[in-house]
């Protein structure tokens, strides 16, 4: 496995652990997947799907310093802006939580987030959440 990779597992495993018995406000964390492409079914809600959609290499002596960039979307059906609000606050916690994911990282980021609404029979609400990783590799190495 690619350091590449243990980086979007470990995040995935971070995100699956949000769940109110944890001491969340939410349990986004029971549906997480990752580059899902295919529509989330109303009974599969509320979900995550995580995607690696971009990487940036700076050269540091033998070293390569990636920066990974995430998209997190949390998607919800029927559900007021304050469930919105709380799941912000839950990814923010998970992710201060363990800034390195288990020592793979140097350093993990909350960049930020937008809402998107949709209405149509059902009303379907998107988080988007942006999140930058930044992780250490022997030159030439994922």
């Amino acid at each position: 496995m690619t350091k590449r990779e243990e980086i979007v597992e470990a995040l995935k495993s971070l995100i699956e652990g949000i769940r109110k018995k944890e001491g969340y406000e939410t349990d986004i964390g029971k549906n997480v997947e990752v580059w899902r492409s295919e529509p989330f079914l109303p009974s599969e809600l509320p979900c995550v799907n995580i995607m690696d959609y971009a990487s940036y290499v700076e050269e540091v002596g033998d070293f390569h310093n990636v920066t990974l960039s995430f998209a997190i979307d949390v998607v919800f059906a029927n559900e007021p802006m304050a469930v919105l609000r709380s799941a912000i606050s839950d990814l923010k916690k998970a992710i201060f939580g363990d800034e390195t994911l288990g020592g793979l990282a140097i350093s993990t980021r909350y960049l930020g987030d937008e809402v998107e609404i949709s209405q149509k029979e059902d009303k379907i609400s998107v988080l988007h959440a942006r999140v930058s990783v930044l992780y250490r590799v022997e030159r030439w190495r994922d």
